[in-house]
């Protein structure tokens, strides 16, 4: 996603449109903590079967010394990027936007080699794990986005627990993407998750390290409820039982 969705940020409910040519229904989209962890989770399993992948192929993995430096690599290009921003309200000056861009998109690939070798999936309290959701650069992040912003809550018969679960099968979403929705789908995705998180702005005033390994904290204020997973099932449907910790 560019800067211009990411900066598109909206409060009000977000629904894609999906279906068979002629048949589309209007689907509501959200992301509340449950599909932040899940999403988590499901792109760590995606980054680690690509890494096996690499790894059949006979690539390495990085090395400490290569990670920390596709680190500084990143930070200098998010620095040059940062510089070229106008003040708060300008337009952007002749080419700079492009540029602005350009930098951006390589420091995201720099972020995507080093989370990739980490394995440990993306954050979406992480602004920049946005820019990953896109069908051109990975369709992939971009059907576990719908897939996941597109599960429902279901209430149990004995009322005491709810069940978040898929209400679309990705085999169904993928076949309704062609060329003539992504481009909606994809600022679908950034209205909901701008409507359910609090994020930083694209390129923050100053960078922050490096880091691959830690789990990022839920926002401050949103509680975190317990989960209960489900037996897994051959679909990997990833459905579980939700309900509020007691205080």
């Amino acid at each position: 996603m560019n800067e211009v969705l990411q900066e598109a940020i909206v409060g009000e409910p977000v629904t894609v449109k999906l279906g068979a040519r002629g048949r589309e229904k209007d689907y509501p989209l959200a992301f509340p903590v449950q599909a932040v962890i899940l999403y988590k989770n499901e792109t760590a399993r995606l980054d680690r079967q690509r890494r096996e992948e690499r790894s059949k192929q006979g690539v390495a993995r990085l090395t400490a010394t290569e990670i920390r430096e596709l680190g500084k690599r990143r930070q200098q290009l998010l620095k040059e990027a940062q510089a070229l921003r106008p003040a708060k309200g300008r337009q952007w000056p002749g080419e700079n936007y492009a540029q602005f861009e350009a930098l951006i998109d390589e420091a995201t690939l720099l972020k995507v080699a080093i989370d990739e070798d980490a394995g440990t999936g993306d954050s979406l309290y992480d602004l920049y794990n946005w820019r990953k959701i896109s069908p051109d650069g990975d369709p992939e992040r971009m059907l576990l986005a719908l897939w996941i912003g597109l599960h429902e809550f279901v209430q149990e018969k004995d009322g005491d627990r709810q069940i978040y679960r898929q209400r679309l099968t990705r085999e169904q979403i993928g076949a309704w993407i062609h060329p003539g929705n992504a481009a909606d789908l994809t600022l679908a995705i950034s209205k909901a998750l701008s409507a359910h998180l609090i994020a930083e702005p694209a390129v923050p005033e100053e960078v922050p390290p490096e880091a691959t390994a830690p789990d990022e904290a839920p926002l401050p204020n949103v509680p975190l409820p317990e989960f209960i997973p489900a037996e897994p099932t051959k679909a990997g449907t990833g459905t579980g039982t939700w309900r509020k910790r007691q205080s």
